[in-house]
């Protein structure tokens, strides 16, 4: 892992995150294996949060590790992702969502499974999902995913990715233009469903990462927004599947009220 090729930034975007922005730059700095490069892209925060990760600066230049602090308006967490995107060097993204954070041997355990499986260009793993009412819930990420069914039929009926457990090559992202900005919420679902075409996607059934739920979450927005959000992508993506399937989608959202949890 030490050619331009291989080499990894990771995508941090923050809003209104004083009170854990230095939770996720710690995981980052506390891992066992130095990553090449931090974008942190900031949503228009009104709160100490850019001035704590400005104060950090000078510990990832102590590692040597490509330091790179965007500030943009508000306008949500795709395009505060994007803006990142684009900017990073590398050719692996790893995606940290600034309440989240990792198992301090994950960036290790990943690329020993890149040099193991050089074909594969996404790798997800397994979480830990801290409430706020202080339980944990363990998210076996892919546990019934099938290698040998569609995974864009797989993804659709059910989406197993989390955005900080996701580890993938760029090109992927450029390929699928991105996340969609519009969209108030499910931007990573959207676009997992847009990449899966091209995936080649190894699960590493390993705890490397916690979610962590928080009332200033970057992917927090009103109920109704989300309830329209899960409507819009499952239309656009209704021809992975079976209209029987669309219909139970659409039933699904409708009846069971996931776009609340």
């Amino acid at each position: 892992m030490n050619s331009k090729d291989s080499s990894i930034s990771v995508i941090c975007p923050s809003y209104n995150s004083e009170k854990f922005i230095e939770r996720a730059i710690n995981t980052v700095l506390n891992q066992t294996f130095v990553v090449d490069e931090i974008v942190f892209s900031d949503d228009g925060s009104i709160d100490n949060t850019v001035k704590l990760i400005e104060n950090n600066k000078k510990k990832f230049k102590d590692k040597k590790i490509n330091f790179i602090l965007l500030q943009s308006n508000h306008r949500g967490p795709g395009y505060a992702r994007n803006l990142a995107i684009n900017a990073s060097r590398n050719d692996w993204i790893a995606f940290l969502d600034s309440d989240d954070t990792w198992n301090e041997k994950k960036i290790e355990k990943i690329v020993n499974k890149i040099a193991e499986y050089p074909s594969i260009n996404i790798f997800l793993h397994w979480e830990k999902f801290h409430r706020l009412s202080s339980k944990i819930i363990e998210l076996r990420h892919g546990e019934k995913y099938a290698p040998y069914l569609p995974l864009g039929k797989q993804l659709y009926e059910n989406n197993f990715f989390s955005t900080s457990a996701v580890f993938c090559r760029k090109n992927l992202i450029l390929k699928s233009s991105f996340f969609d900005e519009n969209l108030a919420n499910g931007q990573d679902y959207d676009l997992w469903l847009k990449m899966s075409s091209f995936m080649k996607l190894h699960i590493i059934e390993e705890y490397l990462g916690n979610y962590i739920e928080e009332k200033n979450s970057i992917t927090l927005r009103p109920y109704y927004k989300r309830f329209f959000n899960e409507i819009i992508i499952a239309i656009r993506h209704r021809k992975k599947v079976s209209i029987l399937i669309f219909i139970k989608k659409i039933f699904k959202i409708l009846i069971t009220r996931q776009w609340i949890n």
